[in-house]
């Protein structure tokens, strides 16, 4: 990310066709269920800081053109955050077994 801020041609195409395809698949995911909003987090969350834009565009381009646009939110990655989630999943897999 650092080198396509800094204009480095082969991380700007990188960066651009990540942020693509996020773009695609939080279309796809928000169209199979419905969600009007997304929280990205985790280390690869600074993707929206660079190439948001393209994100949205992108998404916005594989959803129904009558659907409301996908709010995104950005969390930053934190310890707290990550405890939680795997606290979540460990709790899953004691009470209905792996997922």
């Amino acid at each position: 990310l650092a080198a396509a801020t800094a204009g480095d041609t082969a991380a700007v195409r990188a960066v651009d066709a990540a942020a693509r395809a996020l773009g695609r698949l939080l279309a796809w995911v928000t169209g199979a269920t419905g969600a009007g909003t997304v929280v990205v987090s985790g280390e690869g969350s600074g993707l929206l800081d660079v190439a948001g834009d393209t994100v949205r565009t992108a998404c916005a381009a594989d959803r129904h053109p009558d659907a409301d646009p996908v709010r995104l939110l950005v969390e930053p990655p934190d310890f707290v955050m990550w405890a939680r989630g795997a606290a979540a999943v460990a709790i899953q897999d004691v009470l209905v077994g792996a997922p």
